[in-house]
C-alpha cells in the first residue's frame, strides 16, 4: 500500500474519532461519559488519551483527500486530484485504498470502537478506481449505505472487505468490478445486488448466506462456485451479457423462482442445484403445471445445462411425470408385484447403459434425475429412478447402499427382496442375476454387497420405511425355511402333482422362471440351482 494510502487510513480512523466523539459532545458534558451504539463506553479522560493518539496518525496531504464524518454519521471520501496533471505514475498514487489492518496491533484497541457509528459511505466523483481492502468494513455493525462514484471505471473489493455488515442494497456501475471471496458474505441485510459493468468477476462464497437477499442483477459477470450459495430469499436473478456460473453458484437459494439470461451467451453446469422452487426461466414456466412435462422451447436446454442439477422445481416436475408415464405405459393394473418389478427393471436395463468413467460427471451420475435426463449413469442413479418407479407401482421399497454400490430392497408379493438393476446391467447385456436376493445371498456373493444400510437419497424418496427391512428367503424357497435344499424342490414336486400345497402369500418364492405362474419350468430351474 502507497503512502498516500496508509495516510487515508490513518486520516479516516482519525476524522471518524474526532467527529463522533465531538457530536456527542453534550452527552459526555452532562454524564461525563459517552456511550455508543455497541455497548463502549469512553469517559473524559479516556477520551482526552484517545485523541492524541489518534492524531498522531494524521499524516497526509490534504490536497488530495479530505474525509468526513458528519452529523449524520456519513463517512464521505472525496478525491481532490482532478486539478493536477494526471499522468501514469500519479494515476496509480490517486488509487483510493480502505483498509482497517494497517494499525499498529497496541493503537487497535482505539479505532475499533469507530465501527460501531458510520451508517453511510459517500465516495466523491472524482474518484475512477477504488480498491477496498480486506476487511476495510469488516463487521461495521451500523452501516447501511454505501454510494459509489458515479465516475468509478475499475473497482476492486477485496475478500471479507463488507463480511457481516447491515448493508441493504449494493449498486455498481463501472468498467471493471472485482469481487473477492467472501467479500459480502453473511451480509443478513442486504436486499438487492445490481452490477452493471463490462468484465465483472465475483468470487467463491462473495454473497454466501445474505440472509435477505431477494433479487442479483448482474452484466457480463463470471461468478464462482457458491458466490451465491445459500441464499434463501432470493426469488429471481438477472444474468445479462456474456456470463458464466460455477458450480453451485446459486444453490440452495430455496425460494429462487425465475431465472432470466440469455442461452446464447450464459455458461453454466450444476450452478442451481437445491433450487426447489425454480419453475420459470426468463419469466417463462418450464413445465406444464399440470402433466409435469418439459416445455418443447426448454428441453434441449434441460438436457444441455441441467442433466446433473438435483432438486430444482421443474426437474423435480419432470421426473415425477417421467415415473408416472413409464408405470402406465409398462405395468397394468391386473400385474402381480413381481411381474411389476420386472417389468421396471427391464425399461430401467434397456433405456440405460452403465457409465464406467465417473471422473468429470459425478453429480450427473448420482442424482434422482440422471436415469430420466441421460443413456447412462452409475450405480445411485439405476437405484434412485428404480425406487421412483416402484413407488409409484405401489410397490414398498427403499433405497439402500454400501460404501461402494446401491440399490434397493422391494416388497415383492408379500417377501422383501433385493434388487441391483446396476449389476443387471452392468455390461450392457440384461441378466436377472441380482433380480430379487436374500440377504444371505448377497452376503455370501460378498465384495460390493457384503453389507448395506438403508439410505434416504433426496426428499423425493420420503415414501421409504423408516426401518429396514430382513430378507431372510431367496426365491426357490418354497418350504420357507430360509434355506435352498432338496426340500424344496419335494414341495414344488408335490405342488405340480397336485400331491401339495403352496401358501399364496409364498407363490412367489416358486416362480423360479419369472412368469407369474409355478409349473415344471420352475421345477427344472430349481434342479438347475441345486445341482
Amino acid at each position: 500500500m502507497n503512502i498516500i494510502s496508509r495516510a487515508a487510513v490513518c486520516l479516516l480512523s482519525a476524522v471518524m474519532l474526532l467527529s463522533c466523539c465531538l457530536s456527542a459532545a453534550p452527552a459526555y458534558a452532562e454524564e461525563n461519559e459517552y456511550e455508543p451504539e455497541g455497548g463502549f463506553t469512553w469517559t473524559d479522560e479516556e477520551l482526552n488519551d484517545i485523541l492524541p493518539c489518534a492524531q498522531d496518525y494524521v499524516t497526509y496531504d490534504d490536497e488530495k483527500y479530505h474525509l468526513d464524518v458528519n452529523k449524520e454519521r456519513t463517512l464521505k471520501i472525496t478525491n481532490n486530484t482532478n486539478s493536477k496533471e494526471m499522468n501514469l505514475d500519479y494515476s496509480l498514487q490517486a488509487t483510493l485504498v480502505l483498509s482497517r489492518y494497517d494499525y499498529e496491533a497496541c493503537d487497535y484497541y482505539y479505532y475499533l470502537p469507530l465501527y460501531q457509528y458510520i451508517k453511510r459511505v459517500e465516495f466523491d466523483d472524482n474518484i475512477e478506481t477504488l480498491i477496498i481492502d480486506s476487511g476495510a468494513f469488516f463487521n461495521f455493525c451500523s452501516l447501511k449505505e454505501i454510494e459509489f462514484p458515479t465516475s468509478l471505471k475499475k473497482i476492486q473489493i477485496n475478500d471479507r472487505a463488507f463480511y457481516h455488515t447491515p448493508l441493504q442494497s449494493l449498486e455498481i456501475v463501472a468498467d471493471e468490478c472485482s469481487i473477492a471471496m467472501s467479500a459480502f458474505l453473511t451480509c443478513d441485510d442486504l436486499k438487492n445486488v445490481y452490477i452493471d459493468s463490462k468484465d465483472t468477476k465475483i468470487a467463491s462464497a462473495a454473497f454466501k448466506s445474505c440472509a435477505s437477499l431477494v433479487c442479483a442483477a448482474l452484466n457480463n459477470a463470471a461468478i464462482e462456485e457458491k458466490a451465491f450459495q445459500n441464499c434463501p430469499e432470493l426469488r429471481v436473478v438477472e444474468l445479462n451479457g456474456n456470463t458464466s456460473l460455477g458450480q453451485y453458484a446459486f444453490s440452495k437459494c430455496s425460494n429462487l423462482i425465475n431465472l432470466t439470461y440469455d442461452p446464447q451467451t450464459t455458461e453454466f453446469n450444476n450452478s442451481f442445484c437445491d433450487c426447489p422452487m425454480l419453475r420459470f426461466i426468463n419469466g417463462n414456466p418450464v413445465s406444464d403445471d399440470i402433466t409435469g412435462e418439459i416445455d418443447s422451447e426448454f428441453k434441449e436446454l434441460i438436457l444441455s445445462k441441467f442433466k446433473g442439477t438435483y432438486n430444482i422445481g421443474f426437474i423435480t416436475d419432470y421426473i415425477l411425470s417421467e415415473v408416472k408415464r413409464v408405470v402406465n405405459e409398462y405395468t397394468t393394473e391386473d400385474m402381480s408385484d413381481m411381474q411389476k418389478a420386472k417389468a421396471l427393471h427391464d425399461w430401467l436395463c434397456n433405456k440405460l447403459s452403465y457409465n464406467k468413467n465417473d471422473k468429470d460427471l459425478k453429480a450427473i451420475n448420482h442424482s434422482d434425475e440422471a436415469a430420466f435426463l441421460n443413456d447412462t449413469t452409475q450405480c445411485e442413479g439405476y437405484a434412485r429412478a428404480y425406487n421412483l418407479l416402484l413407488n409409484a407401482a405401489g410397490i414398498s421399497t427403499c433405497f439402500v447402499n454400501s460404501s461402494t454400490h446401491a440399490w434397493n430392497v422391494a416388497k415383492i408379493d408379500g417377501h422383501y427382496f433385493h434388487i441391483d438393476t446396476t449389476w443387471d446391467d452392468y455390461n450392457n447385456d440384461m441378466t436377472y442375476d441380482w433380480f430379487m436376493k436374500s440377504d444371505q445371498q448377497f452376503i455370501d456373493a460378498g465384495g460390493d454387497h457384503a453389507s448395506w444400510a438403508m439410505k434416504l437419497p433426496s426428499d423425493l424418496h420420503s415414501f421409504q420405511l423408516k426401518k429396514l427391512p430382513p430378507c431372510p428367503n431367496p426365491v426357490g424357497d418354497v418350504n420357507v425355511d430360509g434355506k435352498l435344499n432338496i426340500a424344496d424342490l419335494v414341495s414344488m414336486n408335490r405342488y405340480i402333482l397336485g400331491n401339495g400345497t403352496i401358501d399364496p402369500d409364498d407363490m412367489v418364492l416358486a416362480d423360479l422362471d419369472l412368469d407369474g405362474s409355478v409349473d415344471a419350468f420352475d421345477m427344472c430351474m430349481l434342479r438347475q440351482k441345486l445341482i
